[in-house]
């Protein structure tokens, strides 16, 4: 990968919806995360920690964690974005 075209991969290990495509440069990210946050974002919590010893986010709804977003940088830009909702890999992040 490229510096500076981060890339976005998502997993729903086949029991939640998440986009198969990657996507890659730093605009589509930011679009997609405005999207989701436009459409979810009223009904999501946020919570900022580390995961794998890189910033994350979790995202929960009345109190069930649905997603977590890892974002793996170079220590100033974003490298790489994945975002996980495969509630059987979630279990362990609650």
């Amino acid at each position: 990968m490229r510096a500076g075209r981060p890339a976005s991969l998502r997993d729903g290990g086949g029991k939640v919806n998440a986009a198969r495509k990657v996507l890659r440069g730093a605009r589509r990210i930011a679009r997609m995360l405005a999207k989701i946050a436009g459409k979810y974002g009223s009904k999501h919590t946020y919570r900022l920690l580390r995961l794998n010893g890189e910033p994350a986010v979790l995202e929960s709804v009345s109190g069930h964690v649905v997603a977590a977003t890892l974002c793996e940088t170079d220590g100033e830009h974003l490298r790489a974005m994945y975002r996980v909702l495969n509630p059987e890999k979630l279990k362990h992040v609650a």
